[in-house]
């Protein structure tokens, strides 16, 4: 089946394999796994498409750290004209299936369809149901009609539903013509509380670990999570799981290292290859390249060392910058010290590849000096986001590494080998200005004013905080000084994007914000990247750069610290007594100040509080920018 078409970022979130979305015709369908995506169905058979290669994504960096081989870009339909040759690659789609699958006529009927069924029979007015069941598992099923009435007729048949349009599920009653059994809706979406269990868990209906976005409606795994009915449009249904990373080319001089590894990166099955004989040892993998390379090209005969070479600079989680990284005192996260190597790289304003990451070192004015310590202009960049699978009910923390493999199981029916897998992932192009803030600065704000600073943060908020799926908090002892400056530095950035944007060209949801935080003693961070990298609607238009410049910068931060000292909901925002938002992880922040579109939060509009900014209406003094206020 077809449905409308969505754009390619999109296939990722919100519609990535496993979502349910309406085509334009009202008609509800499912996102189908990833096994046909790269194939094309010619003659009753898929078969692989013609020059995978054209959708190939390479990031390294990106691909050792989930231990993912390749990422590809969702394909895109490439019509045929007549009289013309095809392209390559032509009429590639996303396979979507008819979810759910019953449908009501005129009368209440409910009929059954297949998850294949292109054209539903004429002559009849035909309306999906509105209900579905899943679990907090990932797995979706069609609404369990005959469970949930006690029908025990050997088909399904007989069934009818009457929505008498009331207020509740109450006017929803769904009847059995043949064994007259009926029931109303009520408590059919229903979850467990406490020791109150679910409608559906008391009367035993349980999980039957459906993956209809894989093609089939059969059991395809064990599952012990409890069942929940639902509507096919609400929000909790799926939650796309993604990571993003800029780009970072490795600082390489030698040419015949630079063509080796761009061969590496255009053969994935190549590099597998050469991951697969490096846990042997360097010389085995050097042997099994060489022939591989001479396929490729005759010509080319590259010596172990530089074989070595270029295969450490594409598979290392921190490449060749040109520096020495700084080393924290205690053991990070994979993610903090994977987001460490890219504030490295943009604090030195180091590049090798300006085609793909371009920096212009700039200088804070002079009216910011005592704050910031440092300002980059970013013309150039580049962003890779990930698919590592979706989640339902409520989003989860994981590891990405086992995050990767966990998405190949969701979102492949039959999993490719360890060498042929791969994910889907977009990347676009844009530009952004660093700011460094200066850390010696915030420890004396925090010395100057932590009694009331430390009252506003309770024990219960710093841990919630550090818990949260999205945050990169430090592996040890999340302390309120950490939360405090997290909190700081993320209001900083959310209020200057709301100023930015009155003046950069861009909107706000194409304005993105990456946080470097760290209170590690021996290697903090405390630095913001503001930057676009919409490829899909928006590209890079030169005005966020244009924005960092000195005598310009200067009087938009100003100007955005001082409307963060005033929201227009004052004073129930700034009075509010403990912690708000949907995961109670914002103080003083509302949609009038500080909260902004989720997409260009990375961390969906949580750990926000304008108060360590601006101050109390109280006591201006306690705000980290309260002396450029008063100035």
């Amino acid at each position: 089946m077809s449905g409308k078409e969505i754009r390619a970022g999109q296939l990722l979130a919100p519609f990535g394999p496993g979502s349910i979305y309406i085509d334009s015709y009202g008609t509800p369908l499912i996102v189908g796994g990833l096994d046909h995506w790269m194939q094309e169905y010619v003659d009753g058979v898929w078969e692989d498409c013609e020059e995978q290669n054209e959708f190939l994504i390479s990031e390294g960096r990106l691909s050792e750290l989930l231990q993912m081989p390749r990422f590809y870009t969702p394909p895109q339909y490439k019509a045929v004209r007549r009289n013309t040759k095809p392209p390559v690659n032509a009429k590639l789609k996303v396979p979507v299936l008819r979810f759910p699958t019953w449908y009501t006529n005129q009368s209440g009927n409910l009929v059954r369809f297949t998850l294949n069924t292109k054209v539903l029979s004429k002559g009849e007015f035909w309306k999906p149901v509105r209900f579905i069941a899943f679990c907090k598992n990932g797995h979706i099923t069609d609404f369990p009609w005959k469970e949930w009435i006690k029908c025990n007729c050997d088909d399904d048949t007989h069934l009818k539903i009457n929505d008498f349009g009331g207020a509740d599920l109450n006017s929803i009653r769904v009847t059995c013509s043949g064994c007259h059994k009926t029931k109303t809706m009520r408590g059919a979406t229903s979850r467990s509380f406490g020791n109150n269990p679910s409608t559906m868990a008391k009367m035993g209906i349980e999980c039957p670990g459906c993956k209809p976005w894989l093609g089939t409606l059969e059991k395809m795994e064990d599952c012990n999570e409890e069942l929940i009915g639902g509507l096919i449009n609400q929000t909790n249904l799926f939650y796309s799981k993604l990571i993003s990373s800029i780009f970072i080319p490795p600082l390489e001089t030698d040419v015949e290292t630079n063509e080796l590894q761009k061969i590496l990166s255009e053969f994935p099955k190549l590099l597998a290859i050469a991951k697969t004989f490096w846990s042997l040892d360097k010389d085995t993998m050097c042997s099994a390249l060489r022939p591989k390379i001479a396929e490729i090209n005759p010509n080319l005969n590259y010596s172990d060392e530089k074989i070595v070479k270029a295969f450490c600079n594409l598979t290392s989680k921190n490449p060749n910058i040109g520096a020495a990284p700084t080393q924290p005192s205690e053991k990070e996260s994979d993610l903090l010290s994977y987001r460490r190597v890219e504030n490295e790289c943009l604090s030195l304003a180091i590049s090798s590849d300006p085609d793909e990451l371009r920096i212009i070192p700039s200088t804070p004015p002079n009216k910011l000096s005592k704050w910031i310590s440092k300002i980059n202009l970013i013309e150039r960049l580049r962003e890779t986001r990930v698919f590592l699978g979706f989640d339902r009910l409520e989003p989860q923390s994981n590891d990405p590494d086992i995050m990767a493999k966990g998405a190949i199981k969701q979102l492949f029916k039959d999993a490719p080998g360890e060498i042929d897998s791969w994910l889907p992932a977009t990347k676009s192009y844009g530009e952004g200005i660093y700011i460094e803030f200066d850390n010696q600065k915030i420890d004396e704000w925090l010395l100057e004013s932590g009694k009331e600073l430390y009252n506003r943060m309770d024990d219960a908020l710093v841990t919630r905080l550090s818990e949260h799926w999205m945050i990169l908090s430090p592996l040890k002892g999340a302390t309120k000084e950490w939360a405090i400056k997290y909190m700081l530095i993320h209001s900083i950035a959310h209020l200057l994007i709301k100023e930015l944007v009155y003046l950069c060209g861009y909107s706000t949801a194409s304005l993105k914000e990456r946080l470097y935080i760290s209170n590690d003693p021996d290697s903090p961070m405390s630095s913001i990247l503001i930057y676009t990298a919409s490829g899909d609607s928006e590209g890079s238009l030169g005005g966020l750069v244009k924005l960092g410049h000195p005598d310009i910068f200067g009087n938009i931060f100003t100007k955005a610290i001082e409307k963060g000292a005033w929201c227009s909901t004052d004073p129930v925002c700034s009075e509010s007594v403990g912690a708000k938002g949907s995961s109670y992880l914002n103080l003083t922040a509302c949609q009038a100040c500080c909260l902004l579109p989720e997409t260009a939060c990375e961390v969906m509009n949580n750990g926000l509080d304008r108060t360590l900014v601006v101050g109390t209406p109280e006591n201006r003094d306690i705000g980290f920018f309260s002396e450029l206020m008063n100035q």
